[in-house]
């Protein structure tokens, strides 16, 4: 396991929250792929008591919630600046997300893990004061149809992995969907939350909740033995958290059969095994913490800060590092 591929690892939930929400870029979402706006009425009259979270829909089976104030306090200000950078170069975001993560305290995004490419996503964004504003100029509001919820259009179709549509709901929270999701995020908006939504526990720095489903087929035909694994799984929960000098991560795979879960510890013992062959990862392998109990595995992972920041900041092995800006 090489620098580069701890260090993804590290950084792969603030890119995702940049590189699906791109705005104005790549093909136009075919005729029909934006639906009508939400029901009025008493239909929707439900929805008024909604928070963001609430209208992620239950067809993006991972949701990764970030608290950005607390990864700059904990992280430090120069390395917190250096992974958004990052991230943000990488996604090529603009506009009205470059500004709601700027000034967000935690933000969560909802995924479809199996096909990201296509970008499909709803990312709610709470703000430490109020949410974006989006301008006249770009966007449509369609006022308050529901109470304390208003929306915005787009006046230019967007991409696929575009924003459709913006909601701003009560004070604080902002939700950027793309335009594949908005029917997805319509259904709820007159029927209430869905049940079997992905919801991070709402502690530590990052958290996640992936429910496991079919690869596609194209990474089943490359991958068959990673494509078993998968699905012997149902959900994956994880968080990372702050403990005096360290981080600690601490998670939870539910496997549908004991014997799935043997397999899966199984290959995250191999993954373990790896630092034998590594020196400079060797210390941090082996703080992995197994523990098996019929089909669900607990893991615990102590990992030191500096080690963390080092991974995440130090340049890439084909680049190198950018200059800093003056301050």
């Amino acid at each position: 396991m090489c620098s580069a591929s701890l260090r993804a690892l590290g950084g792969l939930a603030l890119g995702w929250l940049i590189a699906m929400t791109q705005i104005g870029c790549g093909p136009v979402v075919p005729q029909g792929g934006v639906p009508k706006a939400p029901a009025s009425g008493t239909e929707a009259s439900a929805a008024s008591s909604f928070e963001g979270t609430d209208l992620i829909p239950q067809d993006l089976d991972l949701v990764v919630r970030v608290n950005l104030a607390k990864v700059r306090d904990s992280l430090g200000p120069e390395p917190s600046r250096e992974l958004m950078d990052r991230a943000l170069e990488k996604g090529d975001g603009t506009g009205l997300v470059h500004q709601a993560l700027a000034e967000a305290d935690t933000v969560w995004l909802g995924l479809r893990l199996a096909d990201l490419d296509a970008g499909d996503r709803v990312m709610v964004v709470r703000a430490a004061d109020k949410p974006v504003e989006p301008d006249s100029i770009a966007w449509t509001s369609s006022g308050d149809a529901i109470a304390g919820v208003q929306h915005f259009d787009p006046k230019v179709p967007p991409a696929r992995s575009g924003t459709g549509r913006i909601f701003r709901i009560g004070a604080r929270d902002a939700v950027f969907v793309s335009p594949v999701e908005i029917m997805s995020v319509d259904r709820v908006m007159r029927r209430g939350p869905d049940p079997e939504r992905g919801q991070p526990e709402a502690r530590g720095l990052l958290s996640f909740d992936y429910r496991a489903r079919r690869l596609s087929p194209e990474i089943e035909n490359r991958f068959p033995s990673l494509s078993s694994l998968v699905a012997g799984i149902e959900r994956v929960n994880a968080t990372i958290e702050v403990t005096g000098g360290r981080l600690d991560l601490e998670g939870r795979i539910r496997c549908k059969t004991p014997q799935a879960a043997i397999k899966v510890i199984r290959f995250l013992e191999t993954i373990q095994n790896l630092g034998d062959h590594d020196k400079s990862h060797r210390e941090l392998l082996a703080a992995l913490e197994l523990q098996r109990a019929a089909a669900t595995i607990q893991l615990r992972w102590p990992l030191p800060r500096e080690a963390v920041v080092a991974l995440l900041t130090q340049p890439d092995e084909q680049g190198t590092e950018r200059p800093k800006d003056d301050d």
